[in-house]
């Protein structure tokens, strides 16, 4: 499929964000800023990520029902609780399925979602976003208590049958490997003619991997988090969309000021959402360091990338470097299947240990001075990489999972 056309949304008037402002005064953490006069959301301060996770019962704002009681995973630190009405999730769930309908070819679809339904906001999401598009939802998450079955997995998806996957980019990864492995990967993937991914980053490199593997169309199903909700969904050359009926998209440049997100800007993503009424935020810093461009996709909002989080880098050379830039090094080799990272303790990086595609040690070699010429840094050969580095990426830290840390000898 080349260029969809696509139903342009309008952005939020000036009346959408004074209702939101007003809204905000029944929150505790913004009443007393909103006593008054109401200030214009130019001259209203940021809302760090720390202070919602710190004490997220104070951005609600009221809550009528019924509605959705939905928590992060808490895997960096304490869960945030947020709720969600039934109105709201519908019109979130909408939103998506009419972007998603730019992205599939005809239906019917069979969806295998490999989320977390149990504990993900994301899994619950993709329930919705499922309803919305009269789509088929395999629940087929391959992960237990007591460890993966992965010759069940591969019976389930053989049974299956699924044409759209949704994953996270590491348990992609960690699918393509143990299918490899008990060699059912090719015909597993026969029906798939796209792959979402949500619930962790995906950088460019590391699309471009898992489309060379699935042979399908890879890119973000969702962007966004359980406290601003969906920030963008993406396109079929990779990029996210921003939502514009959703929010006002701003970002923090280098200097420290905040500039609207549009073509060209590059900083940390400042998100002000206005579909939720009863858990209310305002300027709320991401974390996610992005880049806005033009894309000729056809699909309305500010396109742009996720670089990485500003918090999530490690040192190389004296240099901070994000995930997609050591993926970008990584991955640009075809035979390269996945990777390690060690640092020390003050994460500046040590070594890059890999892991290859069968049946390419014959040219690993070449492939791992390459990365250890761009990165300077020894680069070792490993049998395979543990898969606590894939699957782990729903914790949402890239360090955390991907980066081993050593003391230095």
């Amino acid at each position: 499929m080349g260029i969809v056309a696509a139903t342009v949304r309008p952005g939020p008037t000036l009346d959408d964000v004074a209702v939101h402002l007003g809204r905000a005064r029944l929150a505790r953490a913004y009443a007393e800023t909103l006593a008054g006069s109401t200030p214009s959301l130019e001259f209203f301060p940021v809302t760090p990520a720390a202070d919602v996770k710190q004490n997220p019962e104070r951005f609600l704002a009221g809550m009528d029902y019924p509605a959705m009681r939905v928590a992060t995973s808490g895997s960096t630190g304490s869960p945030t609780v947020v709720y969600r009405s039934r109105e709201e999730v519908r019109a979130n769930a909408k939103g998506i399925a009419d972007r998603w309908a730019m992205l599939l070819p005809p239906g019917p679809h069979r969806v295998a979602s490999l989320l977390d339904h149990n504990r993900s906001a994301a899994g619950i999401l993709v329930e919705h976003v499922m309803y919305e598009s009269n789509a088929v939802l395999g629940r087929l998450m391959p992960y237990t208590p007591s460890g993966a079955n992965w010759m069940q997995f591969a019976e389930a998806i053989r049974e299956f049958n699924p044409t759209l996957i949704i994953a996270t980019p590491g348990v992609l990864l960690d699918v393509e490997h143990e299918l490899r492995g008990i060699g059912v990967f090719n015909d597993s993937r026969e029906a798939v003619t796209t792959v979402l991914t949500l619930g962790a980053t995906n950088s460019p490199a590391l699309r471009r991997r898992l489309t060379r593997s699935w042979e399908a169309l890879v890119t973000d199903g969702s962007f966004g988090g359980t406290e601003p909700g969906t920030i963008a969904t993406g396109c079929r050359l990779g990029n996210l969309h921003s939502m514009p009926d959703r929010g006002v998209y701003e970002v923090i440049i280098d200097d420290g000021s905040i500039i609207p997100l549009t073509t060209g800007a590059l900083g940390e993503l400042v998100v002000t959402p206005l579909l939720f009424r009863h858990f209310v935020l305002i300027r709320y810093v991401t974390g996610d360091r992005v880049r806005a461009l033009d894309c000729p996709c056809g699909i309305d909002g500010v396109a742009f990338k996720v670089l990485g989080r500003t918090d999530d880098r490690v040192k190389v050379q004296g240099r901070w470097v994000d995930e997609a830039e050591i993926e970008q090094v990584i991955f640009k080799d075809p035979v390269i299947e996945d990777y390690q990272l060690v640092a020390d303790l003050d994460l500046n990086l040590t070594r890059v240990e890999i892991s290859l595609m069968p049946d390419s040690e014959q040219v690993g070699e070449m492939a791992s001075d390459n990365i250890t010429e761009l990165l300077g840094v020894q680069t070792q050969i490993i049998d395979a990489v543990s898969p606590l580095a894939r699957t782990a990426g729903v914790v949402k830290s890239w360090v955390r999972t991907r980066v081993r840390r050593e003391v230095s000898r």
